[in-house]
């Protein structure tokens, strides 16, 4: 009974246990997630431009990015720019990224912090993705993706100043004060704007999706002589599944879309 026991704990303890949907680790350094994820996972759903919390998506040297608000935490207004393929999203899962894909990434996220100044006093960037982060300290193994939620190259943007204002007409812009750090994944129950997130209320999304979208427009031709190209749904369309299409190497509009 003893030998059981003890059989059952060391594989209780085992690392396996930890580090199942890995390759075998290195001695040190980073390996990512190699586990399957299934259909109806989170992560491999398209971004189209028909769901709320979609800004725009664009298109970078016939590469697709999506940009879309927080769902679960209205502070900042906060919204995030990612790197996409909605023919497969499993395609820009836990793996290295180009430098051309980060390329597009850091265009758009600066042309998202010039839309966030247009708005509220402040704009602020992050590029963190510490939900999908582990770390081994035997092995000195940094881990990236979890079968939870996948490594993607993306990075967030929000607003910062007065957080009792609505600088969104309608939409209070919550969060901490200037000068505080905004903290994501972890809260401080001492620090008010950080104590908490705050869900967003019936029609807020809406209007903050509406105003980004607007102060885009007024933008977009500065950065469109860099290669990007926003797309937005049409008066007369529904929906958008994808950024762009291909033709002769170049990206160009869908039918279906309009550009800003």
């Amino acid at each position: 009974m003893a030998l059981v026991k003890q059989t059952i704990l060391g594989l209780l303890l085992s690392p396996w246990l930890f580090t199942s949907g890995f390759a075998k680790p290195p001695a040190s350094g980073k390996i990512y997630y190699q586990g399957n994820y299934l259909p109806g996972h989170w992560a491999l759903q398209p971004y189209v431009t028909s769901d709320p919390k979609v800004v725009a998506l664009a298109c970078f040297k016939r590469l697709e990015y999506a940009i879309y608000l927080n769902p679960t935490d209205e502070r900042g207004y906060r919204s995030i720019v990612t790197l996409i393929n909605n023919k497969d999203m499993r395609t820009v899962m836990n793996r290295d990224y180009s430098s051309l894909e980060r390329i597009g990434l850091g265009i758009l996220v600066q042309m998202m912090a010039q839309t966030y100044s247009r708005i509220t006093p402040v704009s602020q960037t992050a590029m963190m993705g510490n939900n999908c982060h582990g770390y081994d300290s035997d092995t000195g193994t940094t881990y990236l993706g979890t079968a939870r939620e996948p490594c993607l190259l993306h990075a967030h943007i929000m607003g910062r100043g007065n957080p009792n204002v609505a600088y969104v007409a309608g939409v209070v812009l919550n969060g901490p004060k200037p000068g505080v750090a905004f903290l994501f994944k972890s809260k401080d129950p001492n620090v008010p704007g950080n104590d908490k997130s705050v869900a967003w209320k019936k029609g807020e999304m809406e209007k903050v999706v509406r105003r980004l979208r607007l102060e885009l427009g007024n933008i977009q031709s500065a950065y469109a002589r860099h290669g990007i190209t926003l797309v937005m749904p049409s008066p007369d369309s529904t929906t958008n599944n994808s950024a762009c299409s291909r033709h002769g190497g170049d990206a160009v509009m869908r039918d279906n879309a309009q550009k800003i």
